[in-house]
């Protein structure tokens, strides 16, 4: 696997002063650790997990989604879309419906990032998002890859399982908003 780094990243062969210093950290017994390699690419180590990323900056950009403004601050191999349910249409169950969204509301998918907090709906409180994702069994190899829809740093729902409160239940005033998210298959995200 180590071998078919470079090959994977378009990166030159990988020396022997690297490959070494690659196996002696992974005969470690730190749980967490990375490793710059040429080429922006991390190699990192959660629990028993081994990662290969690429650290590329992830620029956002504005997209318009059926009426809906996103800033998209995902990888850009994800798509986005999103629709708002007709009056006696039900929503999907595979994939997300969140209520009480104006469409004057602008919207934002990102990923986590360090003070995040969630209300989700049985909570009276918000909880810090990463004890919330600890919680419900979340892996922690997982938790840096869900999409999180928020509007104005406010996090409404974590694709595709979790909503917010405020979305949860239907109050009428506007239609529900169904939201898919899709990958290429051929992508696999490193954040």
């Amino acid at each position: 696997i180590i071998h078919d780094i470079p090959a994977t990243f378009g990166l030159e062969e990988l020396d022997y002063r690297l490959l070494q210093q690659i196996l002696q950290l992974i005969q470690t017994k730190k749980n967490q650790w990375e490793l710059h390699l040429p080429g922006k690419i991390i190699l990192r180590r959660e629990g028993k997990r081994l990662f290969v990323q690429s650290s590329t900056t992830i620029f956002p950009k504005i997209i318009t989604c059926n009426g809906v403004k996103i800033t998209h601050c995902l990888w850009p191999e994800w798509q986005i879309n999103c629709r708002y349910l007709e009056p006696m249409e039900s929503p999907p169950l595979n994939e997300m419906t969140l209520f009480n969204i104006s469409p004057k509301m602008e919207l934002t998918f990102r990923y986590r990032k360090a003070g995040d907090c969630f209300l989700p709906h049985w909570k009276k409180k918000p909880v810090k998002l990463k004890d919330f994702l600890r919680d419900q069994g979340i892996p922690l190899h997982q938790r840096n890859l869900l999409p999180l829809i928020c509007h104005e740093n406010k996090i409404l729902g974590i694709y595709p399982h979790y909503r917010a409160k405020s979305t949860c239940h239907n109050e009428k005033k506007h239609p529900p908003l169904y939201i898919r998210i899709d990958q290429k298959k051929s992508f696999v995200p490193f954040p």
